[in-house]
């Protein structure tokens, strides 16, 4: 194990990455803190996988942060698999985040708007006075969506 800790920061190869990243993860050790720089990694895919694996941590809270630069990233596919690693992530910063990509995503064609759904029901509002009272008024989109999953 401490031979493929020591190789993933050195990985370039996509199939290589996946490969020990994976391993990694089937052992029962924690890659979290290994996989965020390859957030930002120039190969799409790595990034992907990076993501979703760290998605897969117990511990993916604590790096809030990199998973929004992922949210950011210019690559739906990345994305998509950010917003499904978040979740059980119910962090209020989170919020402003999801109405961007809304009013980014006006379709769900690339299933953005209904993986943002899905991360909003995880949230528990209990009435339209407490969407108005926490979402603020110019987040249209997700007071929208909050309203419309109320039945309101």
């Amino acid at each position: 194990m401490d031979e493929l800790l020591a190789l993933l920061p050195q990985e370039l190869n996509e199939e290589a990455f996946r490969l020990c990243s994976q391993l990694l993860y089937e052992a029962g050790v924690e890659p979290l803190p290994l996989l965020i720089p390859f957030f930002r990694h120039p190969n799409l895919e790595v990034r992907i996988q990076a993501v979703y694996l760290a998605g897969k941590s117990a511990d993916k809270a604590n790096y809030l942060p990199d998973f929004i630069r992922a949210l950011e990233d210019e690559e739906v596919r990345v994305q998509y698999t950010a917003l499904q690693a978040l979740g059980e992530v119910t962090d209020p910063g989170l919020m402003e985040i999801y109405e961007r990509l809304l009013r980014k995503h006006k379709t769900n064609k690339d299933y953005i708007r209904s993986n943002i759904k899905v991360r909003l029901e995880e949230f528990a509002f209990a009435s339209l006075e407490e969407i108005e009272r926490e979402i603020p008024a110019d987040w249209t989109h997700v007071r929208g969506l909050l309203k419309k999953m109320a039945g309101l």
